[in-house]
């Protein structure tokens, strides 16, 4: 049986990853790009999230991804797919109509006109911050959701399996 995770475990195992180089399709402390930190993260507070995340597709009759392993194709370009990358949320996540996001959620952002770009919500003495694998930064790292990157905001996504 599945253990949900907790908000705060999965923003804390997230934070570990900080400092860790960006990484183009990167799954492990060697490297990370934005969807390898989601999954390692949360892979890192139960590893049956992405089975769960199979099962509770069948259970309520939505899509699979792909055969073989759905969640984690790497054969994404560096500049993702925007209808590949809303597959992929809407089998992990639940999008909130609200752009008012808590800790844990999962962001998107626009990148190329496009809203390709992913990142966990955090807060910092209680402000909004987004932790992600920056290809900018060239590492993961912890940022004010403010200025620029609040403009670029376009998603809110709560993760299927986290309380």
């Amino acid at each position: 049986m599945f253990t949900p995770i907790k908000r705060a475990d999965l923003v804390a195992a997230a934070r570990k990853f900080r400092g860790v180089p960006f990484a183009h399709q990167g799954r492990s402390r060697g490297g990370l790009d934005c969807l390898g930190l989601l999954l390692t993260a949360g892979r890192a507070c139960n590893p049956e999230i992405d089975a769960y995340w199979r099962e509770l597709a069948i259970a309520e009759g939505r899509p699979l991804l792909k055969p073989g392993n759905p969640i984690d194709d790497p054969r994404y370009d560096i500049t993702p797919n925007p209808a590949e990358m809303t597959a992929w949320l809407d089998y992990c996540a639940v999008r909130k109509a609200v752009l008012a996001p808590r800790p844990g959620d999962i962001l998107t952002f626009l990148m190329n006109l496009n809203p390709t770009y992913l990142g966990f919500a955090t807060e910092v003495q209680g402000r909004p911050y987004v932790l992600a694998a920056f290809s900018t930064a060239r590492m993961v790292t912890e940022r004010a959701l403010t200025g620029h990157l609040r403009a670029q905001l376009r998603g809110v996504y709560e993760p299927r399996g986290v309380v």
